[in-house]
């Protein structure tokens, strides 16, 4: 979905990287979080991961979830205040707009 080469990431990188030295999800895009999370799934679905693998995937993978949906919602928060500002200034100036 997204080109790894742009956030820097690649699979490699996050299959070899240890987990203390990734980027901390906080700090990572929307996009970043996104394409790291869908690699630790496809990871994890191949079934090709330890027991320990699964467990630091699945914490990483919650905060990376917990990212992408923080992301969504400041997003989120956003567009409604745009709406509101588009909808007072509209009930400012009604003759104006069509």
């Amino acid at each position: 979905m997204f080109d790894s080469r742009a956030s820097g990431l690649s699979h490699y990188a996050n299959k070899h990287m240890p987990q203390n030295e990734l980027k901390p999800a906080e700090e990572l895009s929307f996009e970043e979080a996104l394409e790291e999370l869908e690699e630790l799934t496809a990871r994890m679905a191949q079934g090709d991961v330890t027991l320990d693998e699964s467990v630091r995937s699945y914490e990483r993978g919650s905060a990376l979830l917990k990212r992408c949906r923080s992301e969504l919602e400041r997003a989120r928060g956003a567009i409604e205040r745009l709406r509101e500002s588009s909808s007072a200034d509209a009930a400012e100036f009604p003759g104006e707009i069509e």
